[in-house]
């Protein structure tokens, strides 16, 4: 009994949504927008919306006691394998023990049908290099000489 139920478990989390990307090895920086990807089958919902959660409270200011929450895209369809997501209004929040999820809606977001393993949202340094330029701004006078 209790390995056909193991069997049953494994069979029916092959056969649901995976995210792939953001992961523990490939997550995501502050800068610009971010790749999720995923896998599905034929009989998974036709589409989901992405939260970003993270529920660690150390990694974010809140002066509430609720984890970190935000939507990221919505009625993103299943078909399309990868998405590519913009930062939410206030950016790319950095840190650790984020992850991606894909819900049912905006409104039921209880309903999960998949989480990306935890990943970082780290910082990037300005790939351009600070540049000093000067300007010099030089007047001339002109005296006018009265005959």
């Amino acid at each position: 009994m209790r390995c056909s139920l193991v069997a049953f478990v494994l069979a029916s989390t092959a056969l649901a949504y995976q995210v792939t990307s953001p992961n523990a090895n490939q997550g995501w920086t502050n800068s610009g927008a971010q790749l999720v990807s995923w896998e599905r089958v034929s009989t998974d919902a036709s589409n989901f919306t992405i939260l970003l959660i993270n529920q660690v409270k150390e990694v974010f200011d809140s002066a509430d006691d609720q984890n970190y929450s935000q939507v990221l895209a919505s009625l993103v369809q299943g078909g399309l394998g990868t998405i590519s997501v913009n930062a939410p209004s206030g950016g790319w929040p950095t840190g650790s023990s984020y992850r991606v999820n894909l819900v049912k809606s905006a409104q039921e977001t209880s309903t999960i049908y998949a989480q990306s393993p935890e990943f970082n949202i780290i910082a990037v340094a300005s790939s351009s290099a600070a540049s000093g330029s000067s300007t010099t701004l030089s007047s001339s006078s002109s005296t006018a000489a009265k005959s």
